[in-house]
């Protein structure tokens, strides 16, 4: 048997190792071993089998719990969970990137001192901004139920921006409960922290700059002062009565985030809502996964992933492995006769720096029966 060599090559001064054909198979045999164990999580998580926690923002519960470490579900790339409101959340400051869509109810968000209604269907979007932003939660629907909403932050900006959750009012549940809460650092604490940031930010800009180019680094600066302006002046909240539904390849669809909405708080995704009529289906897709569908209305029906059934119902939610070079291959059915399915669907925005085709290519392999009857002259 072959044994590893350190080795000297002439005219190189680095000494480098050669491993044996025998060292490259294993590690080849362990890659590949660990790239299955991360795809084996469920694709579809039942709606009905996850559990309320009670934390000091409030009533919680996760479909894909501690993002990057250890996944429930077949992709970590997302981090689904729902939020309950009975009367209003706890107050707490942490970086955005989330968007957050209104599952039922009614009700508003306050951001940085500004409140912002929203409604069933009303996605709400959270910017990223320096030091976070500060917001809470309050039910305003007239028959006293609670309202929900589910936050579909994309792992990407988890790791890149969120750091840590500066609590810095807690639930009324939970003060019931456990009390008061003192989140990582005092209210005091934190602010001066950052008026001391912002102040050598302050300092150390010079007085002369005035928004003119002449190099890569003053590139970087316009781009960020525009993208200040925008965050200022964009929409925080994205209205189900303002997004108009289009009828595509794919089915029927209201586009809350897309690549070319230009004018929304972030863009961190793609964000979508599909309608299935009754006893229809969407058409077949072929795309990479890193994303989720959520069942949102609809008594029943069941996805074909990857040439597999999963039956599902209102509430459960399905997750698409990530699976190098081989894409996603899914169709959706919508089994009550009677009633339109609605799927809501989240997808990590990287388009734009790693292509729409992500590798695995992008396509439609069989159109729905919507966009069939419309192409053929019918109604």
């Amino acid at each position: 048997m072959q044994e590893r060599q350190l080795m000297r090559e002439p005219g190189i001064e680095a000494e480098f190792i050669i491993p044996t054909v025998e060292e490259l198979q294993a590690q080849a045999k362990i890659s590949r071993r660990a790239h299955i164990e991360s795809v084996k999580g469920n694709i579809l998580v039942k709606g009905k089998e996850i559990p309320w926690n009670l934390l000091p923002q409030g009533v919680l519960r996760s479909f894909n719990p501690v993002v990057g470490y250890y996944a429930n579900a077949a992709s970590d790339n997302m981090a689904p969970f729902q939020h309950l409101i009975p009367h209003h959340s706890g107050r707490h400051r942490h970086q955005g990137g989330y968007s957050l869509f209104v599952v039922d109810g009614k009700g508003h968000t306050v951001v940085d001192g500004v409140s912002h209604p929203w409604e069933e269907g009303d996605l709400v979007l959270l910017p990223i901004k320096v030091d976070g932003c500060e917001h809470q939660h309050f039910n305003d629907d007239p028959s006293g139920k609670p309202s929900r909403w589910m936050a579909t932050p994309p792992r990407y900006c988890l790791e890149s921006v969120q750091v840590g959750v500066n609590q810095r009012e807690s639930s009324p549940l939970w003060t019931k409960y456990r009390g008061a809460y003192k989140g990582v650092w005092t209210d005091d604490a934190k602010e001066k922290e950052q008026a001391a940031r912002k102040a050598q930010a302050a300092a150390a800009r010079p007085p002369s700059f005035d928004g003119t180019v002449s190099n890569r680094l003053d590139e970087l600066f316009k781009i960020r002062d525009q993208q200040r302006e925008w965050v200022r002046t964009a929409r925080m909240v994205v209205r189900f009565k303002d997004v108009p539904w289009e009828i595509n390849r794919l089915g029927k669809m209201k586009w809350y985030l897309h690549p070319n909405i230009t004018d929304t708080a972030h863009r961190a995704l793609i964000f979508y809502i599909q309608e299935i009529p009754p006893g229809s289906r969407s058409g077949k897709m072929q795309q990479q996964g890193g994303f989720f569908t959520y069942i949102w209305r609809g008594k029943k029906g069941y996805s074909i992933i990857n040439d597999k059934r999963y039956d599902w119902e209102q509430d459960d939610m399905l997750f698409y492995p990530v699976n190098g070079d081989t894409p996603q291959f899914f169709q959706h059915f919508n089994s009550d006769p009677e009633n339109p399915t609605w799927l809501v669907v989240g997808i990590p925005n990287l388009y734009g720096p790693l292509g729409v085709d992500m590798g695995v290519g992008f396509e439609v392999l069989e159109d729905c029966p919507e966009w069939r009857a419309l192409h053929a002259g019918r109604s």
